[in-house]
């Protein structure tokens, strides 16, 4: 596990005098959220809090999401005072190979993985929106194993969930209010017809929208 890996690391670089390495964690972090917070607290404990460790959410440098976020910024102001809802739904197979056969991507082997898709591929978009307007809270939903095709894959394979957006942590004076926003995402990655959608909304209290690819780079 992750976890594991982390301790060796922290108990090898103590042993040895040697200065901790920075840590890079293929995603998810870890299995489950106990997994995940105690090495966050781990690598809290070094160098004063100030050690790196960090994960693959470079979706935030995507130039989508900077096209966005410079909408978003008030000084422009063309999209209205405040974000009322955002949106999200996503059918198809997220580009992960293996879906068949006798063998199986690790990201759909609980053991390893702790769960499905959502945990490898959907922690993106909800990384970016955290980062263009806020935490996500107050979450509520299902998940749920289809399994439309021949697969021996055994985590679910469709999540959909409502929840609220909390306030920014920082900047908050400089952007759009999300505060309160409603929102509500789902992920279908059961393959049960071959119609493929990838639609982030954004709407405001202008009744104006912005509509875009949530997981495209460009």
């Amino acid at each position: 596990s992750h976890l594991g890996l982390c301790e060796e690391i922290v108990n090898h670089a103590k042993k040895n005098k040697k200065p901790l390495p920075a840590v890079y964690i293929e995603k998810p972090v870890g299995r489950c959220a106990a997994e995940t917070i105690q090495m966050v607290d781990m690598f809290k404990k070094e160098e004063n809090g100030k050690h790196l460790f960090y994960t693959a959410y470079m979706s935030r440098a995507y130039t989508r999401t900077q096209a966005i976020r410079k909408l978003l910024l008030k000084e422009n102001n063309d999209l209205g005072s405040r974000i009322t809802s955002i949106s999200y739904k996503f059918k198809g197979n997220g580009g992960i190979r293996g879906l068949t056969g006798s063998s199986i991507p690790w990201r759909l082997i609980p053991e390893y993985a702790g769960g499905g898709l959502v945990l490898d591929i959907g922690v993106h978009l909800l990384d970016r929106i955290d980062y263009l307007c806020g935490p996500i809270i107050n979450i509520s939903g299902e998940k749920a194993l289809k399994k439309n095709i021949d697969s021996p894959a055994n985590v679910e394979d469709f999540v959909e969930f409502n929840a609220e957006i909390g306030t920014r942590p920082d900047d908050k004076d400089k952007y759009i209010d999300a505060t309160g926003a409603s929102a509500h995402f789902m992920w279908d990655f059961s393959l049960a017809d071959n119609e493929e959608i990838d639609l982030l909304i954004l709407k405001f209290d202008s009744q104006k929208s912005l509509q875009l690819a949530g997981m495209s780079p460009n």
